[in-house]
């Protein structure tokens, strides 16, 4: 690609011509050896009918279409990531009442009970969340270097103290037996949440 670039400067300066655009690899997408394109040339999929085919590249010509824009735009990835967040921790609520039941499988409670624990504590999450966006913004409009940082530190201790100490007082187990299953469904929990915003991310590009 750097020698193609690179021509084709020296052509368009041999020629007096303005330089054409880059070519970026999503131009060089092809499909049977010529450039894809959602109607002329498109990807088809054997065995899928001509609706799913023709979702797919509908699908394929808008995470082009975003991908260009969110690499001129880093800002709005970033705002629009952020913005999926919330339906990703939507969808991980039952799956947390899951982790709930299987790491107190003694419990008398029931799937359901685990539920109210698990919507109480990603409603805390998510206002927690609301909470460090306003403290960002305020600290850094303070100008004071380091202070959101800080501010976001001591508010996130303060929102995993309030959760270790809500699932010891619902649970009611000791403090060794609940400060481990407090880690270990904190470890379990990060990586699906990560997974999440992962397949968040992907739908942002294919929206």
């Amino acid at each position: 690609v750097t020698r193609a670039r690179r021509a084709a400067l020296r052509q368009a300066r041999a020629a007096g011509v303005p330089p054409p655009p880059p070519q970026s690899d999503l131009d060089a997408f092809k499909v049977a050896g010529k450039p894809w394109h959602p109607g002329d040339n498109p990807v088809r999929f054997a065995g899928l009918p001509a609706f799913a085919n023709k979702w797919v590249n509908q699908r394929l010509g808008h995470g082009i279409t975003n991908v260009r824009r969110y690499l001129r735009d880093q800002d709005a990835l970033k705002q629009a990531w952020l913005a999926s967040i919330p339906t990703a921790l939507f969808f991980l609520v039952p799956v947390f009442a899951l982790l709930l039941k299987l790491a107190y499988l003694r419990s008398p409670r029931t799937w359901l009970e685990h539920l109210v624990v698990a919507l109480c504590s990603h409603a805390l999450v998510l206002l927690a969340g609301l909470v460090a966006m306003l403290v960002v913004l305020a600290t850094r409009a303070s100008g004071v270097p380091g202070s959101w940082q800080v501010a976001a530190g001591v508010l996130g201790l303060a929102t995993a103290t309030y959760l270790l100490l809500m699932q010891k007082t619902v649970y009611r187990q000791g403090w060794p037996a609940t400060l481990l299953k407090f880690s270990v469904l904190g470890v379990v929990y990060g990586v699906l949440l990560a997974i999440g915003g992962m397949l968040a991310l992907g739908a942002v590009f294919l929206r």
